[in-house]
């Protein structure tokens, strides 16, 4: 957190922020109380130096329980087409023209994700598109703690986790949801890939439980 005592133009807010997520990796908190934002961004392309988020789907869980009233999809306008991306994430120039200015979606995102574990498939590429574009916009890293549910599958079924000897056929998101009977809607928006992540993120946690990783901090040991 020293990030934020030598920028002391920082709001009290993202102070605030910063706050909730310290400690988080050693808490004994039962992971049944834990609070989690499972996200999903859409984005113009694969490269975090020049591409940007296009739409960021949030869904929160806390007690194996989606919470559908703070659900939410951010569409980041822009008056540049998002490229070849459309016809994959579905976000059209209009719906860009229309969508909420990026520093208020950064803002928007920083509350939601205030005390929480973000969950993702894969979720190491979003999260460095996110501390992309919370530097961008506010000026502050996003901070969280992530847990991603490709590894959670590998270590439900005993593989070794390599970060980058991934197996997609194996662990894309479509396959491992279509293994365990969990519906797809609005696959590659960023709030039918965040849905469905949540689901799958409920069923594999549950099985982690059983397991004895009862615990914030026994979770995030990986």
């Amino acid at each position: 957190m020293s990030w934020f005592k030598s920028k002391p133009e920082v709001p009290e807010a993202y102070r605030e922020y910063a706050e909730s997520i310290r400690g988080l990796k050693r808490s004994t908190t039962p992971i049944r109380n834990q609070k989690f934002l499972v996200v999903d961004t859409e984005t113009t392309g694969l490269n975090v130096n020049t591409d940007s988020i296009v739409s960021i789907g949030i869904v929160p869980i806390r007690g194996y329980v989606i919470h559908s009233e703070d659900t939410r999809e951010w569409i980041i306008q822009s008056d540049q087409p998002s490229g070849g991306g459309a016809s994959i994430h579905g976000v059209m120039p209009h719906d860009q023209r229309s969508g909420i200015p990026a520093k208020e979606a950064a803002e928007e995102f920083l509350m939601a994700a205030d005390g929480a574990i973000v969950v993702g498939h894969h979720i190491g590429f979003d999260a460095a598109m996110l501390d992309a574009f919370l530097r961008h916009q506010l000026r502050v890293p996003f901070l969280n703690p992530t847990y991603d549910t490709g590894h959670m599958f590998r270590r439900l079924k005993g593989t070794p986790y390599r970060l980058f000897d991934m197996e997609p056929a194996v662990e894309a998101l479509d396959k491992i949801c279509e293994d365990l009977g969990i519906p797809i809607d609005d696959r590659h928006t960023a709030l039918g890939d965040a849905a469905a992540t949540a689901i799958l993120f409920m069923r594999l946690l549950k099985d982690l439980e059983k397991r004895g990783v009862n615990t914030t901090a026994k979770l995030l040991a990986r």
